[in-house]
């Protein structure tokens, strides 16, 4: 199965084990939304590494807000 061009959402994308699937699914081609915990600093912790990178830029966008769905700001 190829993942080139597919869309995938990743939940817990701002810690260590997820924001290393993020990265790897988008070396593979694939659009990735990721969502991570709102926090007052709208801090998307370790994805920032991955979205300083521009080549990668174009198929990732984050999303922040709680899983319960009490708030989503993108």
């Amino acid at each position: 199965m190829t993942l080139h061009s597919k869309s995938i959402i990743i939940t817990g994308s701002g810690g260590f084990v997820g924001s290393h699937l993020v990265e790897s699914l988008i070396v593979r081609g694939c659009n990735v939304k990721c969502f991570t915990h709102y926090n007052s600093r709208n801090d998307h912790r370790l994805l920032k590494e991955i979205s300083s990178k521009k080549s990668k830029k174009s198929k990732l966008s984050v999303v922040t807000g709680e899983i319960l769905g009490r708030s989503i700001k993108q």
